[in-house]
């Protein structure tokens, strides 16, 4: 058995407590009873810079979602209190009043303490009983894994803002119940009789160091020392704080990584969600995109043990970083549209939340704070026709209005076949100018085009692209599509519609899932997605595209090439020319290979019928991934040829896609290789994106012809990892 204080194994029995044994530790004389981890004390020594506007806290120990805080301001200004998760050992308000109210001068340093003991808490300022209350639940702390300390905020979490605002000294826990006596005797920066659970000493040289050794690792948000001999930390800041995980916890974070990074399929420079964890933290819909005070924001629906949004930004599209979950889940989340108000002071988001057609805002500089779900006042025609559906919904500003625009769908489980649909809606618009009062437009298509009936709008992005309007979306049979037409007298009046999903994955859904856009800063149209990519039992969970540039050519032509930020990742070019191709026979690349690689290859086909390039194939050029073009069937296909069979997966892994080359024009494929993902790029008329599991060793290049020679040339370029491990 070990002290529950230091852990010692120098422990005797020391009597008992209510007929259980007591231990008495050897090392440092701490009296305990063995499976009661709940006691606690939590002390600082601290003083305030700022009259506190919102409540904060100097101390508190986290664990997960549970944790045990001492606040000032708490459901009650100018007092103090203890807070918890749910408030489940928080003061009622009724206990609250009975509190004294406190002043607060500036400057001077104060010590308060809250000690849990089996079912009392009590609240000490400067050594005297401030407040004491009676609580059922408990908060077994030593039980868990993942144990915190924080020093600044309420806790934290991926969006904070009760930091504290001033000086602290002296930051300790004790893991046990200390008595009134022993808490008067303790000093700031000075050793006590009781050796600490975990000590932070802001008086010394190391003063971001455990002095205990508890917490080996410590993560600085902000706190600094303005001189080497202050013996304080200085928190000047919303969002500053210090937190600290224990050795076990690191050890487990470590131990994932590890695993993640060892993965031969996880993709290096593909934005991929960090958590991982198979079904628990899968990644869904994208969301959100918009470029706000100099980053990009890319938002999506993170389901861990209930759907919240994951956020990430990125100040060139290629290099993200994970800001934790946003606050768009506040109500319960679905998808939605982003866009920046008129007077560009703040980001709304349109959205379902809590069932209702609502929104929330933002100003912050970092997106992280939101307002609670804002009802929108639904006008009473709208609610009275009989085809007004609130799902998916998109919204955008035009001259003096906010448009905010409601997908359909087609029954449930989603079905197209007609007469499926027994609560099929179509898209309805509504508009206003203050984002509170709103004008009913009736229908937002003036018509649907042919061969499309019942197709559900879902996941919806309506954006001016060229001298067109598109309106980008999916349904659950097709995946990913997308309308060009006119928008006139608030209707939109599609003239052509196309598929953009074409490849299948394991579980016979599209690939390609959800896509998102935003204009740049520099007038260019991006597009990111959603890839439901998942393979095997592979430890990551899912992933998304590349970056994608949309553009209409003249004739109306959709154009789609990977962004240009792309390049950064470029190095150790190489090329192959003059390269002739015989029909029938497999050119292999002697210089040039690899799994995490760009290909720009330009053939020329002469008299061939069939012809392309074969990817992460074996020293006998079999298996891989085959990609090539049909002069008779005009399209480009990928087909899985064999790879690492996924023993909990149909395989189907393959993909056509409609595709025609002009007389006298070369076939063009950009092929960006990220190990267990292959984005394809066709005359920047046509993208592909397909999964293929292949084995370490298997990297070869090669190109086929059928029919005929060709001949080709290729430029490629090793690839630098980006995402964020």
């Amino acid at each position: 058995m070990n002290c529950k204080n230091c852990h010692s194994d120098q422990v005797i029995k020391n009597g008992f407590v209510r007929s259980k044994p007591r231990y008495r530790c050897q090392s440092c004389g701490y009296d305990f009873v063995p499976n009661s981890s709940m006691d606690k004390t939590l002390i600082s020594w601290f003083c305030f810079d700022e009259q506190p506007s919102k409540p904060c806290s100097v101390v508190s120990l986290q664990a997960v979602d549970d944790y045990d805080a001492l606040a000032f301001g708490q459901d009650a200004p100018g007092k103090w209190s203890t807070a918890s998760n749910d408030n489940i050992r928080t003061q009622t308000k009724e206990q609250l009043a009975q509190n004294p109210a406190q002043e607060i001068v500036l400057g001077e340093f104060m010590m308060m303490a809250a000690v849990y003991q089996d079912k009392m808490v009590t609240i000490y300022r400067e050594g005297e009983v401030y407040a004491s209350y009676t609580i059922e639940k408990l908060f077994d702390f030593l039980g868990s894994p993942y144990l915190q300390l924080v020093i600044g905020p309420i806790k934290l979490s991926p969006s904070f803002a009760e930091s504290f605002r001033g000086k602290i000294k002296d930051v300790r826990i004790y893991a046990r119940a200390l008595t009134q006596e022993e808490i008067k005797s303790l000093k700031p920066n000075e050793p006590s009789s009781i050796r600490p659970f975990s000590w932070y000493d802001f008086s010394r040289d190391g003063w971001a160091e455990d002095q205990t050794g508890r917490f080996p690792e410590i993560k600085n948000g902000g706190a600094r020392k303005e001189n080497p001999e202050d013996g304080y930390v200085i928190f000047d800041q919303d969002n500053r704080y210090l937190n600290t995980m224990d050795s076990e916890a690191v050890r487990i974070a470590r131990d994932f990584r590890q695993r993640l990074m060892a993965d031969p399929t996880r993709p290096t420079y593909h934005l991929v969600n960090s958590e991982g964890d198979g079904d628990r933290n899968y990644s869904a819909d994208p969301n959100f995109f918009v470029y706000w005070k100099g980053q990009y924001h890319f938002g999506y629906m993170n389901k861990g043990d209930e759907y919240a949004f994951g956020h990430y930004t990125s100040t060139n599209l290629v290099h993200w970083r994970r800001r934790g979950d946003c606050g768009l889940g506040s109500g319960g989340c679905g998808t939605g549209g982003t866009i920046i108000t008129k007077d560009g002071k703040k980001v709304i988001f349109v959205g379902k939340f809590g069932g209702r057609a609502s929104y929330i805002e933002s100003s912050d500089e970092n997106l992280e704070e939101w307002s609670e779900p804002i009802d929108i006042d639904v006008p009473p025609e709208a609610l009275e026709a009989d085809y007004w559906i609130f799902w998916d919904p998109d919204a955008w500003v035009e001259g003096d209005y906010y448009y905010v625009y409601s997908g359909s769908h087609a029954g449930h489980p989603f079905d197209s076949r007609p007469g499926s649909g027994s609560w099929y809606k179509e898209p309805t618009l509504m508009r206003s100018k203050d984002f509170k009062n709103w004008e009913f437009l009736g229908k937002f298509m003036s018509k649907d085009l042919p061969g499309l009936d019942r197709q559900d709008f879902s996941c919806t992005d309506f954006f001016k692209l060229g001298h067109k309007q598109m309106k980008l979306l999916i349904s659950h049979s097709w995946g990913a599509r997308y309308y060009l037409g006119e928008w006139k007298d608030n209707k939109f009046t599609p003239d052509f519609h196309a598929k953009m999903s074409w490849s299948w994955n394991s579980d016979n859904k599209p690939v390609y899932w959800a896509p998102m856009t935003y204009l740049t800063p520099d007038g260019r149209r991006v597009i990111m997605t959603l890839l439901r990519a998942k393979l095997g039992n592979t430890l990551w969970s899912a992933t998304f595209s590349l970056p994608w540039e949309l553009s209409l050519a003249d004739g109306g032509v959709l154009r789609i090439k990977p962004v240009r930020e792309l390049e950064c990742l470029r190095y150790s070019q190489m090329v192959e020319s003059n390269m002739t191709v015989k029909a029938g026979k497999a050119y292999r690349l002697e210089e040039i290979s690899g799994d995490t690689i760009e290909l720009d290859f330009t053939i020329k086909p002469t008299q061939a019928v069939a012809f392309g390039v074969k990817v992460l194939c074996d020293k006998g050029n079999k298996n891989g991934l085959n990609i090539f073009y049909s002069v008779r069937e005009k399209r480009i296909s990928v087909r899985d040829e064999k790879g690492v069979k996924d023993p909990d997966a149909n395989n189907r892994a393959y993909a056509d896609a409609p595709f025609e080359l002009k007389e006298e024009e070369d076939l063009n494929l950009r092929i960006f290789i990220d190990r267990s993902l292959v984005e394809i790029f066709i005359n920047d008329r046509q993208a592909i994106v397909q999964m293929h599991l292949h084995k370490p060793e298997d990297v070869g290049i090669c190109l086929h012809s059928e029919g005929g020679n060709l001949e080709a040339e290729v430029i490629s370029w090793k690839m630098a990892a980006s995402n964020q491990w």
